[in-house]
């Protein structure tokens, strides 16, 4: 028997973990996404700096850059996407809030969603994508959550030493030179 005009489409299944952190002293954020296929074999991880910005921007932030990665190298349709965040704010927005905002025209209680062009902007990019989202507890036993949270203060860790190189040098008009061991 043939397969009676039935098509197989095979669903690659992508799990993400995404994280942010900032250092409110300085200023300055980090954000970061690791991405593991159905096999357990992880894919790709990136991790950037913002600053000027809050904690819950950089939690958003890190899954906005994820979903921009889903898009630009997966086909709609053959994909789902599981996304696993230690923020509740961004696991509750997705899975809770989202729909009353829109709804109630980005308006709540308090007056206007907090955080509306980056909610808009992911909302974008979950039209149509198979995307599910799931909470896990920060700083705990979770390596792949531990690996993303490693990833954000890196890169903010990073922006501050550099920044405060190149302040020093400017300042002193000294050409540092960092010197790794």
């Amino acid at each position: 028997m043939g397969n009676l005009g039935c098509t197989v489409v095979h669903m690659e299944k992508l799990e993400i973990y995404t994280d942010g952190g900032c250092s409110a002293k300085n200023k300055v954020a980090g954000w970061a996404y690791a991405v593991w296929d159905s096999l357990g074999n992880k894919i790709v991880s990136e991790s950037g700096v913002l600053e000027e910005i809050t904690n819950n921007q950089c939690e958003l932030y890190a899954v906005l850059e994820a979903l921009h990665y889903v898009h630009s190298t997966w086909e709609l349709g053959k994909v789902q996407v599981t996304i696993v965040s230690d923020s509740e704010y961004v696991v509750n927005g997705c899975t809770t809030w989202l729909g009353e905002w829109k709804r109630k025209n980005w308006k709540t209680v308090k007056g206007q969603v907090k955080n509306k062009p980056i909610w808009e902007a992911m909302d974008e990019l979950m039209r149509g994508l198979d995307v599910k989202f799931v909470w896990t507890r920060g700083h705990s036993a979770n390596k792949k959550n531990n690996l993303v949270d490693k990833l954000a203060v890196g890169a903010y860790t990073e922006f501050l030493k550099k920044r405060k190189a190149k302040l020093t040098e400017q300042t002193t008009g000294d050409t540092v030179v960092e010197l790794k061991s």
